[in-house]
């Protein structure tokens, strides 16, 4: 209570808080919450102990049941590690979500979980949390939507359940154009607005200018990249342009920061093509900013994404990026900060030698115009109090 105002009381319901693109933009969002209006609790269906993500204090968390511990695992992972308990569970699970035994396990679930009730309830994940959401009774349901589904929809086998529940949604909130369009095709949902994704910008800056545990090598031209080791962001084909930028006889050096399930497929590759010094691996890092600072390019090989967060936190630390067309990017980016091309390798590979020969001046172009850019969370936060004060209008 503030005065005689009275809280509202929001619950946010994730998957699991795994280190990624999405848990990063809930986390920023959660710094920029105004606690004296709001009341917020965070749900994580798979709660895992060993979690380094710092949530506020304000922020309650109540973690799933036993139930959702599969919720976010994979067969092929499950089959990998022996964990047969848990691959029966993850079968019994896909068997409740197909025929629709699904909506009655969570009610029941959910009774065990909340102790009280709820004004607004967000869904942050596409897939499984919308599910969970759709199946409570909170008064005001929201959908926090980052997957452009016709790239790529990771919950297609369960279709039918997700389009009943998204049609349950009060609103859906796109990163970008391209995911609310997606959703209105796929699913037919009808209230969609863009909210661009939150970022602590004043974090980013601030831990950029920390120093590095090695030095770039002034004398060559030093490319990076943040994201995880996943088939996503196509980390494989970046490492074949690479390739052929040296055969090409151009000095540069590439570098990733993150970690994930192809390392060692990556890893292999980089010695069987031959660029083991030219193209490092730096593993996960607790701040990839410092790193991003000190790079000449930024490079977002993904095959695919809802709305690429790194391009704008590397914009904000003043770096020049180029990106494959994904969903978002163009907007970010409006042909001033850097540059976008086809989502292939022989087009990322003509775009960065094109930026590194220089003679049309469009790194130094970018370079200038991103000395005047400046980033904030002011109209994100503005739509978030519409949303939660039920003023907000759709934007079809």
């Amino acid at each position: 209570m503030k005065g005689n105002i009275a809280l509202k009381n929001v619950l946010i319901v994730v998957d699991n808080l795994v280190m990624g693109g999405v848990t990063k933009v809930l986390v920023d969002f959660l710094k920029e919450v105004n606690f004296t209006k709001y009341k917020v609790d965070l749900c994580i269906l798979h709660y895992y102990k060993d979690m380094s993500v710092e949530i506020p204090k304000e922020v309650k968390i109540i973690e799933g049941t036993d139930f959702f511990c599969v919720v976010d695992e994979r067969f092929s992972d499950l089959k990998k590690n022996g964990k047969l308990l848990k691959i029966i569970k993850k079968i019994l699970f896909a068997i409740y979500i197909k025929t629709g035994i699904i909506s009655f396990k969570i009610k029941q679930q959910r009774r065990v979980m909340f102790k009280r009730d709820y004004d607004v309830e967000i869904a942050f994940n596409d897939g499984f949390s919308q599910i969970f959401t759709a199946n409570g009774d909170t008064k005001k349901k929201i959908a926090w939507l980052h997957s452009d589904l016709r790239v790529k929809n990771y919950s297609a086998n369960y279709y039918n359940i997700l389009k009943k529940s998204i049609l349950k949604f009060d609103l859906g909130l796109g990163v970008s154009n391209e995911v609310c369009e997606s959703y209105r095709e796929v699913y037919s949902m009808k209230n969609l607005t863009t909210i661009e994704n939150f970022v602590d910008y004043k974090s980013i800056i601030e831990k950029s200018n920390e120093k590095l545990d090695f030095n770039f090598d002034e004398n060559t031209f030093n490319m990076i990249s943040v994201g995880r080791l996943d088939y996503p962001k196509n980390y494989d084909r970046l490492i074949r342009v690479h390739k052929k930028l040296i055969d090409n006889n151009y000095k540069v050096k590439t570098y990733i920061v993150g970690e994930g399930n192809e390392r060692e497929k990556l890893q292999n590759l980089i010695r069987e093509l031959g660029v083991d010094e030219t193209f490092f691996l730096l593993g996960r890092k607790d701040n990839p900013y410092k790193y991003v600072k000190r790079a000449d390019l930024f490079v977002l090989s993904s095959r695919y994404e809802g709305l690429p967060t790194v391009i704008t936190e590397a914009m904000i630390l003043k770096v020049p990026c180029i990106s494959t067309k994904v969903a978002g990017v163009q907007r970010q980016l409006q042909e001033l900060y850097g540059l976008v091309v086809e989502n292939s390798e022989d087009a990322l590979y003509n775009g960065i030698s094109q930026l590194l020969q220089g003679n049309n001046g469009l790194l130094k172009k970018y370079k200038q115009n991103l000395e005047n850019y400046e980033f904030n969370n002011n109209e994100a936060l503005k739509k978030i109090d519409q949303v939660f004060g039920d003023e907000i209008k759709n934007e079809d």
